[in-house]
């Protein structure tokens, strides 16, 4: 019987980057509670939700710069997230200030997944 290995730790740097870009010494803990809490929030909001029973997501990827949070949704079908005139994501972002409990910028930006049929996720 072999050594289990996981396959995302093998094909870092290769053809596969972090979920989350950031680091720090003192508030290891707390920033990975709250990475998981906004993953938690945006998946359960999605999935939830009746109006976005169409809306697939594929990876959700976080990155901190100074005092900005900067959070990338890859969905199948970005206009459903957004919403009539980013009404959806600016509840969204302020859903996630309250959740955080933080001062820091929030940015969500929302890409599109161009082929599907080759996302697994979705």
């Amino acid at each position: 019987m072999g050594q289990k290995t996981n396959p995302i730790g093998l094909r870092l740097k290769i053809n596969r980057d972090w979920c989350s870009n950031w680091f720090s010494e003192k508030d290891y803990g707390k920033l990975l509670i709250e990475d998981l809490l906004i993953r938690k929030h945006i998946t359960d909001k999605v999935l939830k939700n009746r109006s976005f029973n169409r809306l697939e997501l594929s990876d959700i990827k976080i990155k901190r710069i100074g005092k900005a949070i900067n959070i990338h949704i890859y969905t199948s079908r970005p206009g459903l997230l957004i919403g009539k005139k980013g009404q959806d994501i600016e509840k969204m972002k302020e859903e996630l200030v309250k959740l955080i409990n933080t001062k820091k910028r929030i940015n969500i930006n929302i890409s599109e997944v161009k082929k599907v049929d080759l996302d697994a996720k979705i």
